[in-house]
């Protein structure tokens, strides 16, 4: 079954240089669909051509952002996921459990990694034998 069109509010182009309508289908708004040039969808495509053939305007497409992933955002996700299965998971009782020598390796070991993202020369902070 397909859904009648009542009324168009919008149209853009997508990435495959298709128009994109945004329509209104009785009680639903917000309905985004294209012309299908089928014989099922004939009426729904008479209303789209005519929506474009009023001279109503197309946005066109506009690409996304290239996000630009630098040195520092590859070791703050490095950093996230180590401290994922070491800081992380260390509880209270764990961490009083540990002796004084231990505690402080675990906040060497803690602030290398804080600082590691920010020094491109540091090398990878080494994870301590036996606390983790």
């Amino acid at each position: 079954m397909t859904l009648q069109i009542t009324s168009v509010q919008s149209a853009e182009y997508n990435q495959d240089n298709q128009i994109m309508f945004t329509v209104t289908c009785g009680d639903i708004e917000n309905v985004v669909t294209k012309i299908f040039n089928l014989e099922r969808d004939k009426a729904n495509d008479a209303i789209l051509q005519a929506w474009v053939d009023a001279g109503n305007s197309i946005t066109a497409y506009v690409a996304p952002e290239e996000q630009v992933v630098t040195f520092s955002d590859e070791r703050r996700e490095d950093r996230a996921e180590t401290f994922a299965w070491t800081i992380d998971k260390m509880n209270p009782l764990r961490y009083n459990s540990l002796t004084e020598d231990q505690k402080v390796a675990v906040a060497t070991f803690r602030q290398e990694w804080l600082d590691y993202p920010n020094d491109e020369s540091a090398t990878k902070p080494y994870i301590p034998e036996g606390i983790f």
